[in-house]
């Protein structure tokens, strides 16, 4: 301990000494992602790395290198670059365990990279998992087909394919007849 006085030279003296620890160095631990879970909607399974989910709210889990360590947890972050993307919340570790599960909040239609690191309680990130990319579309197409009657003939088909956002392609054929 020591003194010190003020600008007006007024003694003080030093309080209890403060011992603390500044920790930089991040997890050692690394987290990866296995697989992203749909439940819900008309496509339900396993969703590949690119592909489409109509769920909102999709399952992510994955492994650990190694049990975390006191004081560790596993953050997921959304790698997009979208307006709100960052990081999304803390995944669900059982004690010991080297498996994680993240039931993700409702998230909106749009594409999503994906990531998770081991975080310590100092803040530190480990070394993020490569992204998981993955669209959630849980809106069904608009399609609207304009073809003026005038320019079909009776008897003749015509086809008109339009481009949709979801993964399908609708081709719709009209036939007249003369009555």
């Amino acid at each position: 301990a020591g003194s010190y006085s003020d600008a007006a030279g007024n003694p003080g003296t030093a309080g209890a000494s403060l011992a603390f620890r500044y920790d930089t160095l991040p997890p050692t631990t690394t987290a990866t992602i296995t697989a992203v879970a749909d439940d819900a909607g008309a496509l339900q399974g396993g969703v590949e790395d690119g592909g489409v989910s109509d769920d909102p709210t999709p399952i992510l889990s994955g492994t650990l290198s190694a049990p975390l360590a006191d004081g560790e947890t596993v953050a997921v972050f959304d790698r997009s670059g979208f307006p709100g993307s960052g990081y999304l919340g803390t995944a669900t570790v059982p004690a010991g365990g080297q498996t994680w599960t993240f039931p993700s909040y409702p998230l909106m239609d749009r594409v999503y990279a994906l990531s998770v690191a081991v975080s310590d309680g100092a803040g530190n990130a480990g070394p993020g998992s490569p992204p998981r990319a993955f669209t959630v579309d849980t809106l069904g197409p608009d399609l609207v087909i304009d073809a003026a009657v005038s320019t079909l003939k009776a008897g003749r088909s015509e086809e008109h394919t339009s481009e949709l956002q979801s993964p399908c392609n609708l081709v719709c054929r009209l036939l007249l007849e003369k009555k």
